[in-house]
């Protein structure tokens, strides 16, 4: 189990949120993962293996965000039901429609 795993099995608010801030701050200060074989999981930023931000995995979350997807509930029922899980915008909006070309 890698570190990241561990602290988020653990389930400490505290522990989770001083790891993924501890990467963004590194990510500010021009400090990328550099791991040849990057612990990453589905569109996750932050390396398991050294808790800082992956530049390749930001590049595929952004085109993930900003292209035409299908919409993937972010829950079943509700208000977050509405919200996308991959770009977090409502049901609604053009990129939910990739057959569609960006209208705004």
């Amino acid at each position: 189990m890698s570190e990241a795993q561990d602290i988020i099995a653990r389930g400490d608010p505290a522990q989770i949120l001083r790891m993924a801030l501890g990467a963004r701050f590194k990510a500010e200060r021009g400090e990328f993962c550099e791991c040849e074989e990057p612990e990453l999981v589905g569109l996750d930023l932050m390396c398991g293996k050294c808790l800082c931000e992956n530049r390749e995995q930001i590049a595929k979350r952004e085109r993930a965000i900003n292209e035409p997807h299908n919409f993937v509930p972010r829950g079943e029922s509700g208000i977050m039901a509405r919200f996308c899980k991959v770009c977090a915008r409502f049901d609604d909006d053009w990129r939910h429609d990739p057959a569609r070309k960006e209208q705004g």
